[in-house]
């Protein structure tokens, strides 16, 4: 089922972020989110995950699990990587080794799968968030700049990857880059 947003307004200290947005995000597919610093992309997600509520209008089509990137990596850096990929693998037969080619596909060695996650640079841990969400069975991922701190290379590999490994889930990413949006998206909507 689509995700239907309808006349969707938020504010905070009355000070307007969301005005009466509306929008469809298409079942099983990838819909990329786009548009200036604060224009309130972050916002919509959180709206969307139910983190947060809105002053006004409605949200249909959303149910079951949700898996979300955040901007910020919410990793527990005190664990390995492993372990921080294997707390929602829950009722999933993942083995080490497959862990392992999964660091391997988004540039990572497999020996770090053993490294505490406060060992790694900014750009692994991002992968490393990126693939706990990829693991977590959720039928809707939530990605907010996902590629953020990631050079060219591994940019086109980590987007890549998603595609491939989150073909049956419905996506909303987030971004800047209008041509990673144009790389990856079925869909593209601007926000203003």
């Amino acid at each position: 089922m689509a995700i239907q947003i309808q006349h969707l307004s938020k504010a905070f200290d009355s000070k307007p972020v969301l005005a009466d947005f509306s929008a469809e995000i298409p079942e099983k597919a990838v819909t990329c989110l786009m548009g200036e610093s604060g224009c309130g992309k972050t916002t919509l997600l959180y709206l969307l995950a139910g983190l947060i509520s809105p002053d006004a209008g409605k949200i249909s089509g959303i149910s079951g699990k949700i898996a979300f990137v955040f901007q910020e990596n919410r990793l527990a850096e005190n664990f390995t990587v492993y372990r921080n990929l294997k707390m929602v693998c829950k009722g999933q037969k993942i083995s080490k080794e497959m862990l392992g080619e999964m660091l391997e596909n988004v540039g990572m060695d497999k020996a770090l799968l053993h490294a505490p996650v406060s060992s790694l640079s900014g750009g692994m841990k991002r992968r490393v968030a990126i693939l706990r969400a990829l693991l977590c069975d959720s039928a809707i991922l939530f990605l907010d700049e996902p590629t953020t701190g990631l050079d060219e290379d591994n940019k086109k590999a980590v987007a890549a990857y998603i595609r491939q490994k989150a073909q049956n889930k419905t996506i909303l990413w987030v971004t800047h880059d209008r041509k990673e949006a144009q790389s990856v998206a079925d869909k593209i909507i601007e926000l203003h």
